[in-house]
């Protein structure tokens, strides 16, 4: 396979990765500064009686937990058990019956406003013929799955004006986004017929500053530049070994946050995929005895990391990160992705290994002829002259 085939095959591959990626919600979680988490389940208190704490809190045939930052709530229901959840103004919302089918109300105004982060009657279209008369009394249930999962938006469990500075629970970092005096969020819900409450609360975390990242990223990058533009030849090889390493922790970041967001909050195999891309590459890029194909695969790689760390940049800036590993160090594998795929073209270029002659670009002259050492050519086997050489004998 010519140079040239080679790098069109890896180019469509990196291309088909992305092009076929299954494509994210309309409104996936991103990174932040809050992070809303679930306490416990209560019974549903009596009009005029206490809020419930989590010292009252009770086992039931559910699990609920916030995916996302504070984006997502997500509820799984145990198989032989029944859960009816009502939208923001009380109307019939979304219920999972016993055989775990989950089915969505479509007169319920929360179908429309839970499709988006910050989804209000102000910002969200919903249909004239939505009301909560209708949502009671004529409900239009439709199917949107199996298995007794969900996930939504639901704006009960997160702060909708951004715009305006949250109020804290004095000497907390917790946002009073309830008219509970301490500040704790709750959704409530139906499970076998009895009502519960899902008890949460929100916090608030100050957003970090983004030089650290830029400056790690930049430092990175001057490293790996710098070699392949002293050292030359070798550099493909320590830019191969360096896409190695910070490849394999852009995949165990990667992971992390496939293993936290679920599907229906825009969790994509592509966070897996491009690392794996990026490490398959880089491997081979170690052991290829080719200059230029190293060099290929040593771009082909820088690609696929590349794309992976301009993704998450908007993160540099967020305290609350996608997946479940340490927000600085999730940040730093970032900002050195972003430098290692850089820094690693830079290398691959300077290693000269794409400095190639022009036959070698071209598909079909490989078997036209050689050249011999007195820039003559051979004529290629089976053409009339193929044991004679052009150039004139001494």
């Amino acid at each position: 396979m010519t140079v040239r085939r080679l790098l069109a095959l890896v180019a469509l591959a990196l291309c088909g990765l992305v092009a076929l990626a299954p494509a994210a919600g309309a409104d996936p979680a991103k990174p932040g500064n809050y992070r809303s988490k679930v306490l416990c389940v209560v019974r549903a208190p009596a009009p005029q009686a206490e809020a419930p704490t989590c010292a009252d809190s009770v086992d039931v045939p559910i699990t609920a937990k916030v995916v996302g930052g504070d984006g997502f709530l997500d509820l799984t229901v145990e198989e032989g058990h029944t859960v009816d959840i009502p939208g923001y103004t009380g109307e019939p919302w979304l219920r999972i019956d016993a055989h775990g089918k989950v089915e969505e109300n479509q007169a319920s105004s929360a179908t429309y406003l839970n499709q988006s982060r910050f989804g209000s009657s102000e910002n969200t279209d919903i249909p004239n013929w939505v009301t909560i008369e209708g949502a009671t009394k004529n409900p239009q249930w439709k199917t949107l799955g199996h298995g007794g999962n969900y996930v939504w938006h639901d704006h009960r469990i997160h702060y909708m004006t951004p715009q305006i500075e949250p109020t804290q629970v004095p000497g907390t970092n917790r946002v009073m986004i309830s008219d509970r005096d301490d500040g704790l969020w709750y959704v409530p819900l139906t499970v076998d017929g009895t009502d519960y409450q899902v008890l949460g609360e929100l916090r608030e975390f100050p957003a970090p500053s983004p030089l650290p990242q830029w400056g790690l990223a930049v430092l990175v990058f001057v490293l790996l530049g710098g070699a392949g533009l002293i050292l030359h030849e070798p550099a493909g090889r320590i830019a191969a070994g360096a896409l190695v390493v910070v490849g394999g922790l852009a995949l165990w970041a990667g992971a992390s946050e496939l293993a936290a967001v679920p599907a229906l909050a825009g969790g994509n195999p592509i966070w897996v995929a491009l690392p794996v891309v990026c490490v398959v590459l880089a491997l081979g890029a170690l052991v290829l005895r080719s200059g230029a194909a190293r060099a290929i695969a040593v771009l082909a790689a820088a690609a696929a990391l590349g794309v992976w760390a301009v993704l998450r940049v908007p993160a540099f800036d967020k305290a609350v990160p996608l997946g479940s590993l340490d927000p600085t160090f999730t940040r730093s594998i970032i900002a050195a992705s972003l430098g290692t795929a850089a820094g690693s073209i830079v290398a691959a270029i300077a290693s000269g290994g794409l400095a190639l002659r022009l036959v070698d670009l071209d598909d079909d002259d490989d078997d036209d002829g050689v050249a011999d050492g007195d820039g003559g050519v051979i004529a290629a086997p089976g053409d009339a002259g193929a044991s004679e050489s052009s150039t004139p004998a001494g």
